[in-house]
């Protein structure tokens, strides 16, 4: 942000507490990213943890890059996308987080055991989806937004070049949690990571040992990765307790490939 413009903090802005409607939300957010926005001077950030070592492990560039999407595609309810998405807001730079939540998914108070720091965060609910794309592409394309986080239906080809063009220009990071079918659609996503149950769900040793609440096994498959084809899978354990989460790695099925642009 090079000094131009303070960041306010989320307790001070518009959207914080009862509004007497959802368009308030969008009207608040849309004055608070002007106030917000500055020209791009092609400036993109280090790359960030994913926050989750495994991931980091297998990825060409040690994580995820802000300036660009990440898509986490979803084999079904209950396996844990949304659980292994959010996982990077810890390690993102300072600024705020936009969680645009039009289907009213994530539960707040649940967000601090995943990571997200609520006083920095940003809860956008849109009444319809067209208002949706429109809040997250004005976020992304804002410099002082750190991540933006939602959950993409299917949506047109053009629609996610003008997504990956908004958090080019802003140097942001969007997080988009997609469905299972999106995996057969082209994109301009940085990374693309597919999320299915593990056809091991046998709880672990580990898991026992520590007494965890919830337990679930799941195979990362990361498809797409520095903007090319790529191949990489492992299988990684979630497991939950009341005030945090705990993710290992259980294996690595194939050491990375590379692809073709």
């Amino acid at each position: 942000m090079n000094g131009q413009h303070s960041v306010p903090s989320p307790g001070n802005t518009p959207w914080h507490g009862p509004l007497s409607s959802r368009r308030q939300t969008i009207r608040a957010l849309a004055e608070a990213i002007r106030n917000l926005e500055q020209p791009s001077h092609g400036w993109v950030q280090a790359t960030v943890s994913t926050g989750i070592p495994a991931l980091d492990a297998v990825l060409p560039n040690g994580g995820f890059r802000p300036g660009g999407c990440v898509e986490w595609i979803a084999n079904g309810p209950g396996c844990g996308v949304w659980s292994l998405a959010l996982q990077v807001a810890r390690h993102l730079p300072p600024g705020p987080l936009v969680l645009v939540d039009g289907a009213a998914e994530l539960y707040p108070p649940a967000l601090p055991a995943l990571g997200i720091p609520l006083d920095r965060t940003w809860f956008v609910r849109p009444e319809n989806s067209r208002e949706a794309l429109w809040a997250v592409e004005r976020a992304l394309r804002c410099s002082g937004v750190a991540a933006v986080f939602t959950a993409l239906p299917s949506v047109s080809l053009k629609i996610m070049r003008r997504l990956q063009l908004a958090a080019e220009r802003g140097g942001t990071l969007g997080v988009l949690v997609r469905d299972w079918a999106a995996r057969r659609t082209l994109g301009f996503s940085h990374c693309r990571i597919l999320v299915e149950p593990s056809p091991d769900a046998a709880r672990s040793r580990a898991a026992a040992e520590h007494g965890w609440m919830a337990f679930r096994r799941v195979r990362l498959n990361v498809v797409r990765a520095g903007n090319r084809s790529f191949r990489a899978r492992l299988t990684v354990e979630l497991a939950h307790a009341f005030d945090r989460l705990h993710i290992s790695a259980e294996l690595a099925d194939s050491a990375p490939q590379a692809g073709t642009p």
